[in-house]
């Protein structure tokens, strides 16, 4: 038997997963009206909320999303349970998207490294050790979105598992503590403040490449990461770190909608995805 001239392993899997796909035409040409859509469109969407419970094919339905960007001449950046807390989320985000544009992204691929660097030199620090142990906390205030001197966004679960006060004063002896081993400002602001610097460095280089792309942002299995995701992407569109391009479309999937109370303000610019059985 001869083997040459055959379809590849890859194409025979696009074939298929197509097949097992029928039945959700209704929902892929939703999303992709909408991209054909100019942004000053009343009826141009910036948000997708795909739910449905388990096996009902929300991933296969953000790949496809993906592939219909893809043919738009869009880019795309894909997030899931893999990240495992919101500063690794947003880095891998700026590494895909660094893959169509790595000098919209290379001031905050520096600024990390920096980051990463400080907060190392000060987790060795003696005085950071003694009682309360505030360095370790440090680490948390990017990881989990955590503000210094603001309201802190968590999620609900969050706030049960932690106690508000104590985070806040630990939060207070983190940042002295930063204030009295960094003299350059600019440095003592990225330790305090890392989400604040890093996103708006994120969204310079998110700016620059939705100049010339349609930009996809997808969050998958948001029912695991909306507890460190959920603050910040609400942040996002907000313009907490500074203006959104409006040539951005995102997109969460998960079992169930997020928390209704927090994204009610975000209606207008929302399409809601529901997935039922497969037909």
């Amino acid at each position: 038997m001869s083997f040459y001239n055959k379809e590849s392993l890859q194409f025979i899997r696009r074939r298929r997963q197509q097949e097992v796909f029928r039945g959700r035409e209704k929902e892929l040409t939703l999303y992709q009206e909408n991209l054909a859509r100019d942004v000053e469109d009343e009826e141009r969407k910036f948000l997708f909320i795909v739910t449905g419970p388990q096996g009902s094919g929300k991933t296969l339905l953000l790949r496809r999303y993906v592939d219909v960007l893809a043919a738009a001449q869009g880019v795309s950046a894909w997030i899931d349970e893999s990240a495992e807390d919101l500063l690794e989320a947003m880095m891998q985000l700026a590494r895909q998207l660094a893959k169509f544009d790595e000098k919209a992204f290379k001031p905050l691929f520096q600024r990390h490294a920096l980051y990463q660097k400080r907060m190392k030199e000060l987790m060795a620090d003696p005085a950071g050790q003694k009682p309360p142990p505030f360095v370790a906390f440090g680490g948390m205030v990017a990881k989990m979105g955590l503000h210094i001197g603001k309201k802190i966004p968590l999620s609900g679960l969050i706030f049960r598992l932690v106690d508000e006060e104590q985070v806040e004063e630990q939060m207070k002896n983190w940042s002295a503590f930063v204030a009295t081993k960094l003299k350059n400002k600019e440095e003592e602001r990225l330790l305090q403040e890392p989400l604040e610097v890093l996103t708006s460095l994120f969204l310079a280089g998110a700016r620059t490449l939705s100049a010339s792309h349609t930009v996809g942002l997808f969050c998958d299995s948001y029912e695991r990461t909306a507890v460190y995701l959920d603050g910040w992407l609400r942040g996002l569109l907000d313009g907490h770190y500074g203006d959104m391009p409006s040539n951005i479309v995102l997109t969460l999937a998960g079992r169930t909608e997020p928390d209704p109370e927090r994204w009610q303000r975000f209606h207008d610019i929302t399409t809601c995805v529901p997935l039922g059985p497969w037909e």
